[in-house]
């Protein structure tokens, strides 16, 4: 997949979020998408969901996320 820009953009999430939930590792999600592991790692945090007892990526909650941080730049 070839990048664009440095900031991931909706369909990057939305490849995070598929193998995220089918259990790929974040090295593996990072060599699938051209980028650092770190990115990744972080873009999972950003997006994470807390509900009830547990929690997921939510590439909605990631762009929200990111959005607000670019608010402030």
């Amino acid at each position: 997949m070839e990048r664009r820009g440095r900031h991931l953009d909706a369909c990057e999430r939305a490849v995070i979020f598929a193998e995220h939930r089918r259990g790929t590792s974040q090295r593996e999600i990072a060599r699938l998408l051209g980028r650092s592991a770190s990115t990744i790692c972080r873009e999972l945090a950003r997006g994470r969901v807390s509900a009830g007892s547990g929690s997921w990526y939510c590439p909605q909650a990631g762009e929200r996320a990111y959005a607000r941080r670019r608010l402030r730049c």
